[in-house]
C-alpha cells in the first residue's frame, strides 16, 4: 500500500511524524509504528475513496514540499490513529518473562485515568481532523468536483439531511463526519416509520427536497423524526467521541484531580436514548396528525328527501 511517510525512507518517515504530532518523542521509530500506518491509511481511504487518496500520494511522491494542504490533511488524521493504534502495546514491556511496567529513573508510569485521558483526547483529535479533511474536500476548488465524484459523497446526497447545517437545524452536531456516520440510522427510520406513513412517492418528493409550501410542515416533521432517531439508534453504536461533548456530560471524579474525568456510567447513555427516542415520537404524532389534517373528507349523501335543520336531520 501507498502511504504518505516514507518517500525518503524509514528515517525522514520518523522525522515526519514528529512534525505531524509534536508530542511524540523523537526517538518514535517509523519502523514500529508503520503497520499501525497501514491500518490508519486503510481507514481514511475507506471514508474517503481511493480516488481522492491517490490525488493526495500523487502530490506527495511527486513534489519536493510535502506540506501542500491535500497532503497535511490527509497525513494528519493517519498520523493520530496510528499512534493511537501503536500506544496501549507501547505502554508496557513485552518480555520473555511476560508483560513488565516501563520506568526509567527520571519517569513515573502514568496512572489509569490519566491514560483514559489522553486516550479520550486522541479519539476526538482524530474524529475532528477527519472532518476537517472533509471540509477541505468540500470547499476547496481544486479537488471539490473529484470529491463530489466519490461514492462516499453521492451516498451523502441520497439522505435526507445532504449537509450538516440541515441537521443541526433539529439537533447540532456541528459534525460532517457523524452525519456521514448516522445514514444507517437515517435510513432506517426513511424505510422502517416515515414510508409506511407518508408512502413511497410523497418520500420520493421529500428526499429530493423539491417540495411545495404545502409539504413544508410535513418535510421539516420528517426530518425531525429522522434526527431524532438516528441520535437514539447511534447511542448504543457508535463511539461517545463521535458526539458533541454536551450530549454526556462528564463529571469530576471523587479521586485525583479536578480535571480527572471518569467515563459516563452506561445508564447516562440510556437517558440520552430515552431522551431522543421521546422527540421521535412526539415528531411521529405531528407527522400522523399532518397526514389527517390533509386527507379530503368526502361529503355524505343522505338522498333526495333528506330534509336539514339546525339541530336535527331528518328523512
Amino acid at each position: 500500500m501507498n502511504v504518505l511517510f516514507n518517500r525518503e525512507g524509514d528515517a525522514k518517515a520518523s522525522t515526519e511524524l514528529k512534525e505531524l504530532l509534536s508530542f511524540i518523542d523523537i526517538d518514535l521509530n517509523y519502523k514500529k509504528i508503520k503497520s499501525d500506518v497501514l491500518s490508519a491509511t486503510r481507514e481514511v481511504i475507506d471514508l474517503i475513496g481511493k480516488e481522492i487518496y491517490d490525488i493526495a500520494f500523487t502530490d506527495y511522491n511527486s513534489k519536493t514540499d510535502d506540506k501542500t494542504d491535500l497532503v497535511y490533511y490527509m497525513r494528519y488524521p493517519i498520523a493520530i490513529n496510528a499512534y493511537r493504534l501503536y500506544a496501549p502495546n507501547n505502554d508496557i514491556a513485552h518480555t520473555s518473562n511476560g508483560r513488565k511496567m516501563r520506568q526509567t529513573d527520571n519517569e513515573k508510569q502514568a496512572f489509569e485515568w490519566m491514560i483514559d485521558r489522553d486516550n479520550e483526547m486522541l479519539e476526538r483529535k482524530y474524529y475532528r481532523a477527519l472532518d476537517d479533511l472533509l471540509h477541505y474536500l468540500e470547499d476547496t476548488e481544486e479537488i471539490a468536483e473529484t470529491w463530489k465524484e466519490s461514492d462516499a459523497y453521492k451516498k451523502l446526497q441520497e439522505s435526507i439531511f445532504k449537509t450538516t447545517d440541515e441537521f443541526d437545524v433539529h439537533f447540532t452536531i456541528g459534525s460532517r463526519l457523524l452525519l456521514m456516520k448516522l445514514q444507517p440510522g437515517i435510513k432506517e427510520c426513511l424505510k422502517n416509520e416515515i414510508k409506511v406513513r407518508v408512502g413511497a412517492n410523497v418520500l420520493e418528493t421529500l428526499l429530493t427536497g423539491e417540495i411545495g409550501s404545502a409539504q413544508e410542515e410535513l418535510y421539516y416533521e420528517v426530518k425531525q423524526a429522522c434526527a431524532s432517531y438516528a441520535m437514539a439508534w447511534a447511542m448504543p453504536r457508535l463511539s461517545l467521541q463521535l458526539f458533541p461533548q454536551g450530549i454526556l456530560q462528564s463529571y469530576v471524579g471523587d479521586r485525583a484531580t479536578t480535571q480527572a474525568k471518569q467515563v459516563a456510567p452506561g445508564n447516562y447513555l440510556s437517558y440520552a436514548k430515552d431522551y431522543f427516542d421521546k422527540d421521535f415520537k412526539k415528531a411521529l404524532a405531528n407527522i400522523e396528525v399532518i397526514l389527517q389534517a390533509s386527507e379530503p373528507v368526502d361529503e355524505a349523501d343522505f338522498g333526495d328527501d333528506t330534509f336539514f335543520g339546525n339541530n336535527f336531520i331528518s328523512t
